[in-house]
């Protein structure tokens, strides 16, 4: 299998028959799995679209091989074989909780979540708790689908599911310590680490947490170098306008301004034109010592009542219209 996935074509074909050989028959699940993968898999050592599910029909066979079809037609992405053959497994099958939970991630995916719910509704495992949370965040519950995905981390501390579906609600439901902990966990391969410590950084804003955002923005300016994400160059603004840094304002807020952020262009212009001429020379004052110290950012995102202009009256429509009537006759 490591020569397969490293795509050793010629080292697999030499060893798969050795391995095989040496497997215990006894010991028919690993048996089924490596026989099953070598269907699987062309002589390149690559996956193939194989249809291999839909060849299999005898289903009178130990509930242990049913729970091993299951796996294989999930992997395969055959949900609709899966549902058609339900009424044909034996009553034992159902005993087990990791069929149950195949089945019901079967219906998940074909859209029929009421299906799903019915399967899974009594069991109390984390691939268990992962439906019920994708469930109810279907059902727009937010707050119990994140629940059950907690309860998933409980029982599997490294539950990729309920990490990746658990971090963006821990953001909407404003839970940053659990958002914290949650990234702490985010430990898999591929893993953007600059975008890792980018989120860490704003949740230690919104934790107002000035201290430990500048230091993570100093890692992240010092990682991404010349040209970090506009959401980082917000970021930057903002701090800059809590620490009073109108230097380093303008230079984040140049940079968003330039990728044509609104609100940072309304802060550059701002620190440019706030100046003041104290005496003979003149000086250019930091506006957010003055009026801007209380600077609040949700205040600039509320809707404000826009009252109408009144145009003042210079000329009066009566007095153009006698003028146009004086022209007209003095013409003839």
């Amino acid at each position: 299998m490591n020569y397969t996935a490293l795509s050793m074509a010629k080292e697999y074909k030499k060893e798969s028959p050795l391995c095989l050989s040496s497997l215990n028959e006894e010991d028919s699940r690993a048996l089924f799995w490596f026989r099953q993968f070598r269907l699987l898999t062309s002589e390149k050592g690559e996956i193939i679209d194989y249809n291999y599910i839909d060849t299999i029909r005898d289903l009178n066979i130990r509930p242990g091989k049913i729970g091993l079809w299951l796996k294989l037609a999930l992997y395969l992405g055959k949900e609709k074989e899966i549902v058609k053959i339900i009424s044909k497994l034996p009553p034992e099958a159902y005993e087990s909780g990791q069929n149950r939970e195949i089945i019901a991630l079967a219906y998940y995916r074909l859209g029929k979540n009421k299906m799903a719910q019915e399967f899974v509704s009594d069991l109390e495992s984390a691939n268990a708790d992962n439906i019920k949370g994708n469930l109810n965040l279907e059902k727009g519950k937010s707050e119990l689908a994140f629940g059950f995905y907690k309860l998933a981390l409980q029982k599997k501390g490294n539950s990729l599911n309920a990490i990746k579906k658990g971090l963006p609600l821990t953001w909407e439901l404003e839970l940053w310590d659990e958002a914290l902990k949650l990234l702490d966990k985010v430990q898999y391969r591929n893993v953007d680490e600059k975008k890792k410590l980018a989120f860490k950084t704003a949740i230690y804003i919104r934790q107002k947490d000035f201290a430990k955002a500048r230091r993570s923005m100093n890692i992240l300016k010092k990682q991404y170098q010349k040209i970090a994400p506009l959401s980082v160059d917000i970021m930057e603004s903002y701090l800059s306008i809590v620490e009073k840094n109108s230097d380093q304002l303008a230079r984040s807020a140049d940079r968003s301004c330039q990728r044509l952020d609104g609100l940072n262009c309304y802060l550059q212009l701002k620190n440019l034109t706030m100046t003041r001429l104290p005496g003979p020379k003149k000086t250019k004052e930091n506006f957010l010592d003055q009026e801007y110290s209380n600077f609040d950012m949700d205040k600039l995102k509320t809707p404000q009542k826009i009252k109408p202009l009144r145009e003042a009256v210079i000329i009066d429509q009566k007095d153009i219209e006698e003028l146009d009537s004086l022209r007209f006759y003095e013409g003839k």
